[in-house]
């Protein structure tokens, strides 16, 4: 069974996490499963070497002006092809989208448009196409909105990650896939303790995010460096012994712009996922303005605070009932986030949260699980008719 992963990458690191976690859940599921994934149309996301370090074979892919010729390499002998490695359309049995947050109005059609235009061919060979736990929405937007009804009705089952994006999904009024609601999944995947650094555990975890910068009002845009510098003053203050975490590559510049103002500032670049995920485990504390910062500390039962640029933060923080994690860094003071800080920080009060976090990672640990249930018997069915 060949299943095609798409909206997966190298360079966002919590696109890889989910990368891992699907490989990981569907070969538990099915002792046949191998797995495919193609460059992306950027072609820095998922390079050669990446995707076969990962164990992944190559799907076919040639863009040019918008548009996907890989299909042209079917033409191949098969044996050829299998010598190489590449994969084309009607190798596929099943596809997975896991593209986190693609489709609605702060993005373009494009997304959408490529999806329903793949989804066509693939449901000609009677592929099977999930689309996991993601953001979605709104869908305000009539091109948007038009676009995504053609790519989601070509799709058998559909999660949204919380209720915002379910009520976004449902106001479309698809006539075909089921709709459904799940937590993000890689909450599934636990590291070994032991690949998170001595000199970090216990400490005061940063994480930002260039999109802070790059997709907020001007306002919080403008204050967002000068925020960080301060949320680093306040912990080190406190003697919790900061330091920045990168959660993909292109924050590199953000980093570097802030250790301008802050010479004496520790940055940890990891290039696995996993090793990520275990310095977050590991942390007193974890600050994060990357989603899947906030849900490796979270599902780690880690007290976090975080920014937001979209609804999906509000949501997640809203999922482990801890709302009041989320900052508004337009609106907040010296003072104000010193008791911020604290409230996490001190020992009485970190030790609550845990507790309570830890019940709720249960819940949505059980959660995702029931959603990889479903995938898998839907799966089953199809193989069976």
């Amino acid at each position: 069974m060949l299943v095609e992963i798409r909206g997966a990458g190298f360079i966002n690191k919590g696109a890889e996490l989910m990368l891992h976690a699907v490989i990981d859940a569907l070969s538990r599921r099915f002792e046949d499963a191998e797995f495919a994934l193609r460059a992306s149309g950027r072609l820095s996301l998922a390079p050669y070497i990446s995707r076969a370090n990962a164990g992944l074979y190559q799907k076919a892919f040639l863009p040019f002006r918008g548009k996907d010729y890989g299909e042209a390499l079917a033409f191949l002998p098969k044996k050829f092809r299998d010598a190489y490695g590449i994969k084309v359309n009607s190798d596929v049995d099943i596809v997975i989208d896991i593209s986190g947050f693609a489709y609605g109005d702060q993005w373009s059609t494009g997304q959408a448009n490529q999806l329903h235009r793949e989804a066509m061919r693939w449901r000609k060979n009677g592929t099977r196409i999930y689309l996991l736990p993601q953001a979605l929405g709104p869908f305000v937007k009539a091109r948007q909105r038009d676009a995504a009804i053609r790519a989601f009705e070509c799709c058998d089952l559909i999660y949204a990650r919380e209720s915002v994006s379910l009520a976004h999904l449902e106001g479309l009024g698809l006539a075909r896939p089921q709709v459904a609601q799940a937590p993000d999944f890689t909450n599934l995947l636990v590291p070994a303790k032991s690949l998170a650094p001595r000199q970090l555990r216990g400490r005061f975890c940063i994480i930002p995010n260039a999109k802070m910068i790059e997709k907020t009002d001007r306002s919080t845009a403008g204050g967002y460096m000068q925020f960080l510098k301060n949320l680093y003053r306040v912990a080190d203050a406190g003697g919790h012994s900061p330091f920045l975490l990168l959660h993909e590559k292109n924050d590199a510049s953000l980093a570097r712009e802030l250790a301008k103002l802050l010479p004496e500032i520790e940055i940890h670049a990891e290039d696995d996922p996993l090793v990520i995920k275990a310095i977050i485990g590991a942390s007193h504390v974890v600050f994060s303005s990357r989603f899947h910062g906030l849900v490796s500390a979270l599902s780690q039962a880690v007290p976090a605070l975080g920014t937001s640029w979209s609804h999906k933060y509000r949501m997640l923080f809203a999922d482990y009932e801890l709302e009041e994690g989320l900052i508004n860094t337009s609106a907040v003071d010296r003072e104000s986030l010193e008791y911020i800080v604290e409230s996490v920080a001190a020992d009485s009060g970190n030790k609550e949260i845990r507790k309570s976090l830890k019940v709720h990672s249960t819940k949505m640990k059980k959660a995702a699980a029931q959603m990889w249930d479903q995938v898998t018997a839907d799966i089953q069915t199809s193989i069976r008719r």
